[in-house]
C-alpha cells in the first residue's frame, strides 16, 4: 500500500480550514476513508504538530 502525497494531504487540510467541506465530503470527493481523513485532521490539531509547523 503507497503513502499518500504531501500534496494531497495539504489539499484536504486546505479544505478543512476554509470550511469548504465535511470529513465526510471530504473522503468521498478524494475517494478516501473517512477514518483516514480525521486521523489526518486529529494528526495535524495535535500540540506537537502545531509546534513543527511554527518551527
Amino acid at each position: 500500500m503507497a503513502a499518500y502525497s504531501l500534496d494531497l494531504r495539504q489539499k484536504i487540510l486546505s479544505e478543512w480550514q476554509n470550511k469548504e467541506n465535511t470529513q465526510r465530503e471530504l473522503a468521498k470527493r478524494f475517494k478516501l476513508s473517512l477514518s483516514f481523513v480525521r486521523d489526518l485532521l486529529r494528526k495535524i490539531n495535535a500540540p506537537k504538530s502545531k509546534e513543527r509547523m511554527k518551527n
